[in-house]
């Protein structure tokens, strides 16, 4: 498990890294289509940091927590 969110860590980082040079290139061309993509660029960081928190939790807590997010 713990490799697991080494990982996910890793790929965060490469994510972001992209993203920014995308959305920086972007921009130059359409400012709200960069805008979009940094809205993007938001959700997947906020969905990786959730799947490490729910990586990193009991099973239990992990069908508490999923309930309240999709309720």
């Amino acid at each position: 498990m713990e490799g697991l969110l080494e990982l996910l860590q890793v790929e965060q980082s490469i994510y972001n890294i992209v993203f920014h040079e995308l959305i920086r290139q972007v921009s130059v061309g359409c400012a709200e289509r960069g805008q979009l993509l940094a809205k993007l660029r938001l959700l997947l960081l906020l969905l990786l940091l959730l799947l490490c928190i729910l990586l990193s939790q009991p099973l239990q807590y992990n069908t508490m927590l999923f309930y309240i997010i999709y309720k």
